[in-house]
């Protein structure tokens, strides 16, 4: 709470306030309370806690006493926690009602904008790729409706990925360098965004068969991924698995299958192996070794990995239908 406004609730309790006063309400020390305990959980959120966030957030949703704009803002948390533990429909429902709370309001334009940006992820993750490209769409013109240098560069690195995802290497070079024209003008961006854009880049070389200038992007992006998180971080395994498969590209199995194998036990620490991500890790690497001649084993962890796939889908949202507050 501004120190204004605590005290204004003091000469509440003590004094007649003038009418300007008495046109702009307080909070109640419970909206204090409440807001105080959301910090709390972005807070765990931003550092990953997904599954510490959870629970407390849903208790505070279900209890009723959140306004308007703090129950889009919990219910955004708890889609991006459900996104990341898995959880797909979960978290489809979190984001579509996150967008009709805070549709009402424009007010709330950064909170719609980030629950865009979130949703569009979501879809990529659940085979939307047309849109997800849609959808991130939005939330670029959202984030540019609000002069927001940092957030227009992180959602031109996640279009430029989506571009490229579609085979669309003009269009994705395009908003990479946007990207990092918007970040020149930014303050506050990490090595979370300068790890995308090299790991978006280094996709850029696989594609164009530059596989010199991919390891050195996607080794780029590991080393600022670790740094940020450390070794047993989703993103730090995620990104060993991209360097793998750069390293394979160019012919190098063994060094491909080295960082493949400390990807996946660390997806495997991190996430779990039940998790997509880790799924869709294994069929990669199962490839690698179906290149350097272990055909049996490669094909053993594909059939595993895909069968693991398919039994998940039926528990995700990937034919859900997305509604129109998502895409106006």
């Amino acid at each position: 709470m501004s120190m204004s406004k605590t005290l204004r609730l003091l000469l509440c309790a003590n004094l007649a306030v003038s009418a300007a006063m008495a046109a702009e309400k307080p909070p109640t020390l419970s909206q204090v309370d409440l807001e105080q305990r959301l910090d709390k959980l972005t807070a765990l959120e931003q550092k990953g806690s997904y599954a510490e966030v959870m629970e407390p957030l849903e208790q505070l949703i279900r209890s009723n006493s959140l306004n308007e704009h703090q129950s889009g803002r919990a219910q955004l948390l708890l889609g991006i926690a459900y996104h990341q533990q898995g959880a797909f429909m979960q978290a489809q429902s979190a984001y579509e009602k996150t967008l009709h709370i805070l549709s009402h309001s424009p007010d709330e334009a950064a909170d719609h904008a980030s629950a865009l940006d979130n949703f569009a992820r979501l879809l990529l993750d659940t085979g939307h790729p047309d849109t997800a490209l849609r959808m991130e769409t939005n939330a670029l013109k959202e984030y540019e409706g609000l002069s927001d240098h940092a957030d227009i560069a992180r959602s031109c690195t996640t279009l430029a990925s989506l571009e490229i995802n579609q085979g669309h290497r003009r269009e994705g070079k395009e908003y990479l360098s946007r990207a990092l024209q918007q970040a020149g003008l930014a303050s506050g961006l990490d090595q979370d965004f300068y790890a995308a854009v090299s790991s978006a880049q280094g996709w850029l070389a696989l594609l164009d068969k530059d596989t010199a200038t991919a390891i050195t992007r996607y080794a780029h992006a590991v080393e600022l991924w670790s740094d940020a998180h450390g070794e047993q971080h989703v993103l730090t395994g995620w990104g060993y698995m991209l360097l793998g498969k750069s390293f394979a590209q160019a012919g190098q199995n063994d060094k491909a299958l080295e960082r493949m194998q400390k990807g996946l036990k660390i997806l495997d620490q991190a996430i779990g192996s039940s998790d997509p991500k880790y799924l869709a890790a294994q069929i990669t690497y199962s490839q690698v070794l179906d290149q350097s001649g272990d055909h049996d084993e490669a094909a053993r962890i594909k059939n595993s990995a895909q069968q693991a796939l398919k039994r998940l889908s039926r528990d995700t949202c990937v034919d859900c239908t997305v509604s129109a507050f998502a895409l106006h």
